[in-house]
């Protein structure tokens, strides 16, 4: 239907929210831990892991469908 809002690109966007806001939680405790490493990987990991979906949600929102590996 033209001009309806894809709910779904909402639910996208709301569930990235999620691992970005996780991601951005641990990365300043990263020095707490022995291995610092690790903490940022992981924190690093999970902000793009949330920018990946902002991405998917984007794309269905605009209707440009396709592969979740195409984003």
């Amino acid at each position: 239907m033209p001009g309806a809002i894809d709910r779904f690109a909402a639910r996208i966007w709301f569930a990235a929210c999620s691992p970005t806001v996780s991601g951005g939680v641990i990365l300043p405790f990263r020095h707490l831990s022995a291995v610092p490493v690790i903490p940022a990987v992981a924190g690093n990991g999970l902000v793009i892991f949330g920018f990946w979906l902002f991405r998917v949600g984007a794309r269905r929102f605009h209707t440009v469908f396709g592969s979740w590996l195409a984003a």
